[in-house]
């Protein structure tokens, strides 16, 4: 199947290639920051909390020492500023795990990239040809063979998204299946779990379908390697939750469809059914 990603000329937020923010992506300082920001608020979080604690302790000792009028008011005034502390740490939370993420995602792909920095010119043809390339096809190449070896950063890239995606997939496919053995085991025991397993694993395909569509634009840079910008420049993800689009879908079926919207107006938005249907390497 061709890839239902395109990359034109269109206006973009950034002058550089794809292709070189790629090779930039994989400057070991970049990694480090990356680790250093995850480790920094995850601190952050774990002390919102601690601080917010000691000082409501330390106010209601202070009130039973010296003003025990005043206990009630500070307790409740605890009560309600606790809700915006967890607020607060949960924000870094979430800050620490993208920064982890984030990490993780760049370690990974350059793995990949060590593993084709010594690979030969014809090896790296067959790897695009395996991701459903034709090397002689992109621009320039066929008068340049060695040209595909400035390639290797987005075909860590490809090889990334496509792990990615098969990991997600098991994911999902795995909470499915405890989700069933619950069920049959005993469904009124087990509700509560096999709802969330199975609400998860609604989670688990959004972020597995949207890895498909990045891979699907990291197929068509590689066609198009003088691309300018990002996936974020072509188009967005449709918000709605794995479980919204159920839900939606369930109360009025084929009324939530559209998964990945482009920015120009005239190219069709890619619906949920197609990025479903979509091959790993297309």
């Amino acid at each position: 199947m061709e890839t239902s990603i395109t990359v034109n000329n269109s206006p973009v937020s950034s002058n550089k290639t794809y292709l070189q923010q790629c090779v930039e992506d994989m400057d070991p300082s970049l990694l480090s920051s990356s680790e250093k920001k995850s480790t920094l608020w995850q601190v952050a979080s774990i002390a919102t909390l601690v601080a917010f604690t000691v000082l409501a302790v330390g106010g209601l000792a202070l009130c039973a020492a010296y003003a025990p009028l005043y206990i009630p008011l500070v307790a409740i005034t605890s009560a309600f500023l606790l809700k915006y502390a967890k607020q607060g740490a949960k924000t870094l939370e979430s800050w620490s795990e993208q920064a982890r993420g984030r990490a993780e995602q760049l370690k990974e792909i350059s793995k990949h990239y060590q593993a084709l920095s010594s690979a030969s010119r014809q090896l790296v043809q067959q790897a695009l040809l395996e991701k459903g390339v034709a090397w002689y096809t992109i621009p320039g190449m066929a008068l340049n063979p060695a040209g595909v070896d400035t390639l290797k950063p987005l075909i860590a890239r490809h090889t990334f998204w496509e792990n990615r995606v098969k990991k997600l997939e098991e994911e999902k496919t795995g909470k499915l299946t405890e989700a069933t053995k619950l069920s049959t085991k005993n469904y009124e025991t087990n509700k509560d779990t096999i709802y969330e397993l199975r609400s998860e694993a609604l989670e688990v395909e959004k972020i597995a379908l949207e890895s498909k569509v990045k891979n699907a634009f990291i197929n068509a840079v590689i066609r198009r390697p003088n691309f300018k910008g990002t996936l974020e420049d072509i188009g967005t993800f449709s918000p709605m939750s794995g479980q919204e689009r159920a839900v939606a879908n369930g109360t009025s079926p084929g009324s939530a469809t559209e998964f990945f919207t482009f920015k120009d107006g005239r190219t069709a938005t890619i619906g949920i059914d197609e990025v479903r249907r979509m091959g790993i390497t297309d």
